[in-house]
């Protein structure tokens, strides 16, 4: 089956157990193996005994009938399993074209991830055109209110205050997926037993924190260009277990956020305005701060900055991350230091 991206971020939040393979896909690896996590885990959690599983994709190009036998075979606690494969390509199309028309009820799954792929691929043809196979586009996108909504109510958060309802939405706006996420998940356990409305207050307590050694407190101050801070708190957020991709995923998304309001053609105040959901009160009079001190072509300076950081990141030749990081986080808060 073919999802185009809002319809796989839809279907990926609550997948169909009827599908035998799911392939996940998209140039952000971060991501799809966050997507992959979340298909992985419904999957585990819609029956008794399932089992995650790893198979390396060499062995299955060797092979293409491993993949088939390992989601028909039963342990000695006769557990289906969920099989992951990473790095997929076109290789791998005859294990899952077998893999697929061997499938029978009560047979274990299969999660390809892979990086993009192009529509003439064999590999992504094959999941598009098979009605028990998913193919899933997975790329830098901000959350909808209604995605909002789903994912709280799939955490049993089904109860919630307009205000806490736009708060959130912000929030889905600026933060990458996966830290989003983890706040629904503390949401969820937050809200346990607890039969009132989710309240604003409720929500900002259970936010990612903003202040130093925070991965929201490093991005504020580059944008607001507090130099001498930011390699001492970028290490406190290596200590606190963030990556250096996911450090400039976070960046781009408020530069892009900037961009979007200081490159507006009536000018910051109209552009601030403009945004949905709406900003309100100090985030909404920084936000419209840091679009004058920018402006449109320094937005776009950093997001360029950026995307050439990340480049560097994934490509083949071996590079020290952290410092790499470093340097363009502290070169972009130099271009609007104090």
């Amino acid at each position: 089956m073919k999802f185009s991206v809002h319809d796989a971020k839809v279907f990926i939040a609550r997948p169909d157990t009827a599908c035998a393979g799911f392939l996940v896909y998209g140039p952000d690896p971060m991501l799809v193996a966050h997507a992959r996590e979340r298909i992985v885990n419904f999957l585990k959690a819609s029956g008794d005994g399932i089992r995650h599983q790893w198979a390396v994709a060499e062995s299955l190009r060797g092979g293409a009938e491993l993949l088939s036998l390992s989601l028909k075979s039963q342990d000695f606690f006769d557990e289906r399993k969920v099989i992951s494969v990473d790095k997929a390509g076109d290789g791998m199309a005859p294990a899952a074209r077998m893999a697929l028309d061997a499938h029978c009820e009560g047979d274990g799954w299969f999660v390809f991830t892979a990086g993009s792929l192009k529509p003439s691929s064999k590999l992504r043809q094959l999941f598009e055109s098979n009605d028990r196979a998913a193919a899933l586009p997975v790329y830098d996108a901000a959350m909808s209110t209604a995605e909002i909504q789903a994912a709280l109510r799939n955490a049993g958060v089904t109860d919630v205050e307009a205000a806490a309802l736009s708060y959130l939405t912000s929030l889905g706006r600026e933060l990458p997926p996966q830290s989003f996420a983890q706040m629904i998940e503390k949401l969820s356990l937050y809200k346990e037993g607890d039969g009132s409305p989710l309240r604003l207050e409720e929500a900002e307590a259970c936010a990612p924190p903003s202040g130093d050694g925070s991965l929201n407190g490093l991005i504020d101050l580059v944008m607001d260009g507090k130099t001498a801070k930011v390699g001492p708190v970028l290490r406190q957020v290596y200590g606190n277990g963030h990556k250096p991709v996911e450090i400039l995923i976070r960046a781009r998304w408020s530069f892009r956020s900037l961009l979007s309001v200081a490159g507006h053609a009536d000018g910051p105040a109209k552009g601030v305005s403009a945004m949905r959901p709406p900003l309100f009160g100090p985030r909404r009079d920084r936000m419209l701060a840091r679009a004058r001190r920018w402006g449109a072509s320094g937005a776009e300076t950093a997001l360029v900055q950026l995307l050439a950081a990340d480049r560097e990141l994934r490509s083949s030749v071996k590079i020290p991350e952290a410092a790499s990081v470093e340097r363009v986080l502290m070169r972009l808060s130099m271009l609007r230091a104090d």
